[in-house]
């Protein structure tokens, strides 16, 4: 019979009971860290479980001594992803928010048509656009056909419309570093 989730286990480490979910068995552990908690608490498998705080504590602790016998020393970005990876955090800052208001009309429309461009809207409606074109030209045989079958002027109107937009595009995926 399998236990429950929620049924308490005792750390090894630490010796709190926790629910299994914030375990994690002893013989799940990778060598690198077994071998570094057996450093710091010889008897760390006498329960056969460790919480998952202490099991990144001595992954913080093994990546930092890695580091350390590669660098010599650790920078503060270095301690900022130790301290990161630890409480489970992220180091990504939200770029727009730290644009604010310094992009241009220019950047502002560059990425609106980045955004259209891009997006199953406009591939949809440019192809309906194309096969309206193409019917109405083919169907049109007399009065009203304005660009018969090789589509010259639907041709012209493609190519002189991909250099225009192919700018815009890559105003919107430059990005000044922060």
């Amino acid at each position: 019979m399998k236990s429950s989730p929620n049924a308490l286990t005792e750390c090894g480490v630490c010796g709190r009971s926790l629910p299994r979910r914030r375990m994690l068995s002893c013989a799940m552990i990778r060598p690198q860290l077994s071998a570094e908690l057996d450093r710091e608490h010889p008897d760390w498998q006498r329960t056969g479980w460790v919480c998952l705080d202490d099991l990144a504590t001595a992954r913080r602790h093994h990546i930092e001594s890695l580091l350390v016998s590669e660098r010599g020393e650790l920078s503060t970005l270095d301690r900022s992803v130790l301290d990161s990876m630890t409480s489970n955090e992220t180091l990504v800052r939200n770029i727009e928010e730290s644009l604010g208001e310094a992009r241009g009309f220019g950047d502002r429309i560059a990425d609106k048509v980045a955004e259209f461009g891009g997006s199953w809207a406009f591939i949809i409606s440019f192809s309906a656009v194309l096969v309206t074109w193409m019917v109405f030209n083919i169907l049109a045989a007399t009065v009203w056909q304005f660009d018969p079958y090789p589509f010259i002027l639907l041709n012209l109107l493609l190519s002189s419309g991909a250099p225009g937009e192919a700018p815009l595009q890559k105003i919107s995926q430059r990005r000044p570093e922060p």
